[in-house]
């Protein structure tokens, strides 16, 4: 079995546009590939960031920023041997790789891999787009209604199963214990 880690992202941004927030972030993302290294973990997935004025000014600035740290932590994880990779997030304006594009986009001016989020993905209407991106290390599985990310278990949701069908390298990323289980049972039976 794989050990993978998420790094921190509660009041971290790479993307802030506030050089002190950015810089905790980068020493919190070495932090955690430090982490990964002591603990054998062989990945941690991070957030892109994103803003809190929803300009496209900001947002374009914010944006250049996210890379610029990203790309730094990326460079810090190879050195150390771990494998650095972004998440996909819901589809929200204030989100960065809210779209497939964008997310390979960030894989590849970051120089990183992709963690594919298949609950966020089904927000964006558009799934099976992300299912594309080159440089893809694993996915979080979790199901929702197609407008907010709601982590519910496998079938519970709106989310088409068929196109997780032959994915591997997953976590089942729910809230609670009782939905891993049943989302588990859906995987290993073929989504009866």
């Amino acid at each position: 079995m794989d050990l993978f880690l998420h790094a921190p992202t509660i009041d971290l941004n790479p993307a802030s546009l506030n050089t002190g927030i950015r810089e905790e972030t980068l020493r919190q993302l070495m932090e955690t590939v430090d982490m990964a290294v002591e603990i054998g973990a062989v990945a941690i997935t991070t957030h892109p960031g994103l803003i809190h004025r929803l300009e496209d000014r900001v947002r374009n600035m914010g944006m250049h920023f996210a890379v610029e740290t990203l790309k730094k932590a990326n460079e810090y994880a190879e050195d150390r041997g771990i494998i650095f990779s972004v998440e996909n997030m819901p589809n929200r304006y204030a989100y960065f790789c809210n779209s497939a594009a964008e997310h390979q986009y960030f894989v590849d001016e970051c120089g990183c891999h992709a963690t594919v989020d298949i609950g966020h993905a089904n927000t964006t209407g558009e799934p099976e787009s992300f299912l594309q991106i080159d440089g893809i290390y694993y996915y979080h599985l979790s199901d929702n209604d197609g407008e907010k990310d709601q982590h519910l278990a496998l079938g519970e949701g709106n989310l088409d199963l068929d196109i997780i069908n032959g994915i591997d390298n997953v976590i089942i990323e729910l809230n609670n214990y009782e939905n891993v289980l049943k989302s588990r049972e859906i995987l290993l039976n073929g989504f009866k």
